[in-house]
This record gives structure tokens, C-alpha cells and sequence, in this order.
């Protein structure tokens, strides 16, 4: 039995990468720094002791496996691919190689030597994800390196040195996870509560690099239970024979004196492995450098892998320093390289159909159109003539005088000249002298009786002198 751990990040997220360098950060928190995260918390909870007698420890090898943590996307979760199956053929639209992470759905297909489109995959450059394409339009990328700048100031105040460090940015909905598995039920039921406590703790204290700057928190893990097969691939998981040989890595490896591995089969890449200690006993003391089998190595064995913890403590330090090298790895039926079945897109199948030879031109003959009927003219309407209306003559009056004839108008020829307009000037009419107002007469009031009223003289016309006297 197993369970599956998924953490979702508050903020920015640092690992470190192969090349140790500031400017540059990994997407995976490796399965060795991640036992060291696990065996701070559980210092912190009281459960040192009986952690490191149970793993590191423990001559017949740890009941307890853990994979590194790689990103996940709402229900993708993400891997390194086996190095039997993956990078596909090369491809005109796909550039198969260059993902990095691949989610397990495709795994699933290619274990299950089922058929790839090329029309439902991407690969986002940024984060080196393979994204399934739904609808035409790809899902969202699961996380995005990004840059960060901080300034380091000394307690006086005199001097300022400014820096830059890598991250990782998640989005909302995604983070990074990680699958436990353990060797019995007895193993499991005696250190799930002591794991799922100890992520809890992690989570508010910070997983990662730059945890004094807030970095690498995370909210409250989610865990699921089930069967590791099932955890990965779901009901679509591949059927793996008894007796498989091929082991697929999903943690890195340190093999044990127990391991029967052929190192002449298999496809598997080594990795130097080194870091710094944090213990109270020597803060930064430089830790031994190893080598380790990286994640998604195929490696053939007579025996399931364990693996084991290597001492890398420096000379005469205080107390032993471990680096995990557990295996947790799934068995594969083939462990040499696979090609899989690739179905091009539409626009690839038209290029590469050959074209059908030419058929003989037939010369086809149509019968001739019959001709339009002429439409019949619509018949003309007798043109009606008004009533005359018969003229009364009354007794004592003349008749009246034939109407004179008025001649049709008739339209003009545009071919003729028309000819020039002479204007008529109008005859003169005189206009008659407008009539004179008539003269007011003054209204007489009657005065008192016994007064006569005397008529007032009209005024003397003025003479006018004749033009000689002027």
C-alpha cells in the first residue's frame, strides 16, 4: 500500500539545480533532499531516533520508499518518462525531446503500446512540460522559472550587495507531489501518521531554498491512498508480468550490496550528488560527494531494487550525515528501447497519401437550351374620353362661343436645334390714381342753451404764385 502526497505552494519555490548556481533553479526536489527535509521534521516532533534506526540505519533496508517531487497540473501529475520509451520519434509538428516532464497519461499509453497523436500533445518551452492539447487549445502550463532580486545588507548600514536568485512560480492550481510506498501494512500503519504529520510541519516551515525570505510554504497537503499503480495511472494502469526484470525509477538510487543489477543492460544516466549540511553541530559544512542513479533510469535486476543510505558527512564531524539512496521504482515488461506507434496529424496524412494517377478526359456534351418564349404583350386598355357636359343657355343671353381649338403637345426632337429665345418685353399698363380720402367733418358739440353757435370760417386757400414771380 502507498499514498500520494500533492502540496500546493503560497509563493515562490526554489530547488536547486545540478549546477548549484544561483540563477538557475530545478522543478524537482530530489528524493536525498527530501529524506534530509523529512528527518529536520521529524527532529522537530521527537521521532530522530527511531527515523534513522528504521531507514538510514537499517542493515536489511528501509520499510520506507519515497519518490522525489516532481510538478502536477489539477489532476496531471508529472514525471521524468522512462529512458526506454521516451523521446518518441522524431516528429514534423512535435518536438518530443525536448519535454522534460511527461504526464503519466502518456506513460500509460506507451506502456500499454497504445497509439500517440500528435494532434493531443504540445511541449511548453518555458517549464519543458508535455501538455495534452483539448479542444485545439492546450491545458495550462503547471509552473514558470522566474527571477527574483534582493539586496544583502550588512548591520552598520554601509554597504549594499544586491542579488538575484532563481525560482519557480506555480500556478494556482498546481504544485508539486510525491508517492510513498512501504515494504508491509505493519510499516505502513507504524509510519504514515509520523510522515503525513511531518509534511504538515514542512509545510508551514518551508520546503526548499530561501525559506528566510518566506519562499517554499506551502498550504495543508492533500493524501490520497491507494495502490501505487492505481495512484499513477489510474484504472488505466498496464499489467506487468511476475517475473519482470526492468525497473523504472521514480526516486534516485544508491545501490545496495543486496542489489543484482546489470550494469551492461538497462537505460540509466549517473548524477553527482553533493550539498551542504544544516545541523547545529556545523552550519554549512560541505557534505561528501556521491554518485547516484537519476530519476527515470531503467535498470535491469534478478531482484527488486533497494537501495541504500551513504554516511557523506565531512572528516570529524560530530554526527553521521545521510543521503538516501532508497529506490522506489516501478517494474516494466521490456527493458530495451520501445518505439512507439506515432499517428501524424491530418494535415501530415494528406502530404504523404500518393496522388491517384490521372484518368482519361471524356468529353461531355449537353443538350442545347430551348429558347425563352416570348411573353405576350399585355393588351392596351381603349383610351376613355370624358363626358361632355351640354351648356344651359338662360332666355336673354348670347350663346356662347365655340371652344377654340387647342393643339396636342407633341415631344420635342432631341436631334433638333431648338430654335433662339428672344424674351417679349411686357406691355405697359398705366396704373390709375389711388381715390382721395374723404374729408373728416369736425364733430359740433352743443354748448349751453341760449348760446348760438358760430360756424368757423374755412381756411383761405393759398394762392400760388405763378413761375414768373419766383
Amino acid at each position: 500500500m502507498a499514498f500520494l502526497a500533492k502540496l500546493r505552494p503560497m509563493g515562490p519555490w526554489r530547488a536547486s539545480s545540478e549546477s548549484g548556481e544561483r540563477s538557475r533553479a530545478s522543478a524537482v526536489l530530489h528524493s536525498d533532499a527530501l529524506y534530509s527535509a523529512l528527518t529536520q521534521a521529524m527532529a522537530q516532533m521527537g521521532l530522530l531516533e527511531s527515523w534513522i534506526e528504521a531507514t538510514a540505519a537499517n542493515p536489511q533496508g528501509s520499510p520506507v520508499r519515497f519518490s522525489s517531487c516532481f510538478p502536477f497540473a489539477d489532476q496531471l501529475l508529472f514525471v521524468t518518462p522512462p529512458r526506454t520509451l521516451w523521446p518518441l520519434a522524431a516528429s514534423m509538428k512535435v518536438r518530443w525531446k525536448s519535454a522534460r516532464f511527461v504526464p503519466t497519461t502518456m506513460v500509460s499509453l506507451l506502456l500499454n503500446n497504445r497509439k500517440v497523436r500528435e494532434d493531443d500533445w504540445t511541449v511548453d518551452g518555458p517549464s519543458e512540460c508535455l501538455l495534452p492539447v483539448i479542444r485545439g487549445q492546450a491545458v495550462s502550463s503547471p509552473f514558470r522559472p522566474a527571477i527574483r532580486t534582493a539586496a544583502a545588507v550588512d548591520r552598520l548600514g554601509d554597504s549594499v550587495a544586491p542579488y538575484r536568485t532563481a525560482c519557480v512560480e506555480f500556478h494556482k492550481s498546481a504544485g508539486i507531489w510525491a508517492a510513498f510506498d512501504f515494504l508491509d501494512d505493519a510499516a505502513k500503519n507504524a509510519w504514515t501518521p509520523a510522515l503525513q504529520g511531518a509534511l504538515k510541519l514542512l509545510a508551514d516551515t518551508g520546503l526548499g531554498g530561501q525559506r528566510s525570505r518566506g519562499w517554499g510554504r506551502f498550504e495543508q497537503p492533500e493524501f490520497v491512498d491507494g495502490r501505487l499503480s492505481q495512484l499513477l495511472f489510474g484504472r488505466h494502469a498496464p499489467a506487468v508480468p511476475t517475473d519482470a526484470k526492468a525497473f523504472w525509477l521514480l526516486s534516485q538510487f544508491s545501490p545496495a550490496e543486496s542489489d543484482r543489477v546489470d550494469w551492461r543492460q538497462g537505460t540509466y544516466e549517473v548524477a553527482l550528488r553533493n550539498g551542504r549540511v544544516e545541523s547545529n553541530a556545523g552550519w554549512g559544512a560541505i557534505k561528501k560527494s556521491s554518485k547516484m542513479v537519476v530519476e527515470g533510469s531503467v535498470l535491469v535486476s534478478e531482484t527488486p531494487l533497494a537501495g541504500m543510505a551513504h554516511d557523506v558527512a565531512p572528516e570529524g564531524f560530530a554526527h553521521p550525515v545521510y543521503r538516501a539512496g532508497f529506490a522506489l521504482a516501478l517494474p516494466l515488461a521490456a527493458a530495451r528501447k520501445v518505439e512507439a506507434v506515432i499517428e501524424e496529424s491530418t494535415a501530415s496524412e494528406l502530404e504523404s497519401e500518393p496522388l491517384a494517377p490521372p484518368q482519361p478526359e471524356v468529353a461531355i456534351t449537353f443538350p442545347p437550351e430551348p429558347e425563352p418564349e416570348p411573353e405576350p404583350e399585355p393588351e392596351q386598355e381603349p383610351e376613355q374620353k370624358p363626358e361632355e357636359t351640354p351648356t344651359v343657355v338662360e332666355p336673354g343671353q348670347p350663346e356662347p362661343a365655340p371652344p377654340e381649338h387647342i393643339p396636342t403637345p407633341t415631344a420635342p426632337d432631341p436631334f433638333t436645334v431648338p430654335p433662339e429665345y428672344v424674351p417679349t418685353p411686357p406691355e405697359y399698363v398705366p396704373t390709375p390714381p389711388a381715390p382721395e380720402p374723404p374729408t373728416a367733418v369736425p364733430e359740433v358739440t352743443p354748448e349751453a342753451p341760449g348760446e348760438l353757435e358760430t360756424p368757423a370760417k374755412p381756411a383761405a386757400a393759398k394762392e400760388e404764385a405763378p413761375d414768373s414771380e419766383l
